[in-house]
């Protein structure tokens, strides 16, 4: 027996955090945050390490190196990462070849990563450079996800075996959300990091999802303007379900991939644009709306019901294209921020096509295809924002629609509304940032990776959504990181 007060010799930790060896105690070396750390609530350089690491071999085999800084400092109550998840869950089903694996956890690592981040420069954005990735060694579902999110850029490039990669992009994607309701049954001080990772894998997937669909199995795209504010407010349920953890966290700004520095330096201004349609459309309500007509939200007299309903938009769509730096949507957050503050009455309006809430749609689509434009993004705004402007096209002629036609006339025609043409590997991908151009597809990746520039910033967000848990998950639901 040892005597009292001596302390234990637990051996030397070679590869353990710095913390761990100044104190002289075992690191239990469980990334992104060892034990000790957080159990002390103190910075934890281990998954630093660890990158340090994954950046030698990567240079070593010709892959992407992360970045030169360390990961995830200074987040005590941020800690993700227990004893590892991994070992709770079943096993992975024997069928899944570990060839195809290990070619998507390359074509991650050497092209994939650097497409997703809305930062204008990827190394930078330490979620999918370093986080995901060391996260995947530990947490089977966060494996899961980040293999699904490789198959799904593979799917985008269209290499001639398409197919195989489409399937192994929902393959992944399922199994990932199945382990994650296996691991997950709360959101708690040790795991909201590791969900807010998973569920940002989660929405980049659903984002392209539907266009994916179309382009390879010829399945037809049904998304609607109302369709779209739906999935962007069920991201709201999310953002609350995390918001106290993640104002807490030292590395806050990175989960939102926060640049003020780029979006400073930006000069062009998209906010004067949609401010002046929004204030012509607050004067024609004024003049027309009020009335116990209800003859629509196009003709010369509103009900009293819908006119509020209308302002009430109108106010919050306002105050969202002031909040946004430059008039853009900068970071996740601005995504839900208008959806999630609209009433029923607006749903209900814009699901009937009525002029005045598409109209209303179309300012806000506009807006949002201004954002950082990322492949697995740009046709989900380019394509309802297309849907909208149609329906307003079939209807028939009023004040409202001639307004609206003058407003489009005196501005940038339809790059102001979102309807310009979807792009893809195959139509303007140069125009795409942060794509990787498909001029050379191989079964390990790509040549001539490229990336582009845009950053994001934030805005209000407004809560009174019904309480979300890890258990409603589904792999269509969409995350939103909260202001």
């Amino acid at each position: 027996m040892a005597p009292k007060g001596s302390r234990r010799f637990n051996g030397k930790s070679r590869s353990g955090c710095s913390q761990c060896k100044r104190r002289r105690v075992k690191c239990d070396r469980v990334g992104p945050i060892c034990s000790n750390c957080s159990r002390r609530q103190e910075p934890c350089s281990y998954l630093g390490l660890l990158a340090t690491v994954l950046d030698n071999a990567n240079a070593a085999s010709g892959g992407a190196p992360s970045s030169s800084r360390d990961v995830a400092p200074g987040q005590g109550q941020a800690a993700a990462a227990q004893p590892s998840t991994r070992d709770s869950l079943t096993p992975l089903p024997a069928e899944i070849s570990k060839a195809d694996e290990a070619e998507l956890k390359q074509h991650f690592s050497a092209h994939a990563w650097q497409t997703f981040s809305l930062l204008p420069d990827p190394k930078q954005c330490d979620v999918f450079s370093r986080w995901i990735p060391q996260l995947a060694t530990r947490h089977v579902f966060i494996h899961q996800a980040m293999l699904s999110l490789s198959a799904l850029h593979l799917c985008y490039l269209a290499p001639p075996d398409v197919k195989r990669y489409y399937a192994l992009a929902y393959q992944y994607s399922i199994q990932a959300s199945n382990y994650f309701r296996l691991a997950v049954r709360d959101v708690n001080e040790d795991n909201w990091l590791l969900i807010v990772m998973f569920y940002m894998c989660n929405g980049i997937f659903n984002f392209y999802r539907p266009f994916m669909d179309e382009k390879i199995m010829r399945i037809p795209c049904t998304l609607t303007p109302a369709a779209s504010l739906h999935a962007m407010r069920s991201g709201g349920q999310f953002a609350d379900s995390i918001r106290g953890y993640l104002e807490r966290s030292p590395i806050r700004a990175k989960l939102q991939q926060v640049d003020q520095d780029a979006w400073a330096r930006d000069p062009e201004n998209r906010a004067p644009t949609a401010l002046a349609k929004l204030a012509a459309l607050e004067q024609w309500l004024r003049h027309h709306g009020g009335s116990d007509q209800t003859g629509g939200g196009g003709g010369g007299g509103l009900s009293s019901h819908d006119a509020a309903t209308y302002s009430a938009a109108l106010d919050a769509l306002a105050d969202w294209v002031r909040g946004l730096p430059g008039g853009k949507p900068r970071m996740s957050c601005h995504f839900v921020a208008w959806p999630t503050v609209l009433s029923e009455a607006y749903y209900s309006l814009l699901e009937a096509n009525d002029p005045m809430a598409l109209v209303l749609f179309l300012i806000w689509n506009g807006a949002m295809s201004h954002m950082p434009r990322r492949w697995y993004m740009v046709d989900w705004f380019a394509r309802t924002g297309s849907v909208a402007a149609a329906e307003l096209e079939k209807q028939s002629p009023s004040p409202l629609h001639r307004l609206w036609e003058s407003l489009e006339s005196e501005g940038d025609g339809t790059s102001d509304t979102g309807t310009s043409t979807c792009c893809g590997p195959g139509a303007s991908s140069s125009s795409v940032e942060g794509a990787v151009p498909s001029q050379r597809t191989t079964a390990s990746g790509v040549e001539n990776c490229e990336e582009g520039d845009d950053g994001e910033q934030q805005a209000p967000v407004h809560n009174a959504l019904p309480e979300w848990s890890p258990q409603t998950l589904s792999h269509s639901s969409f995350p939103i990181l909260p202001h």
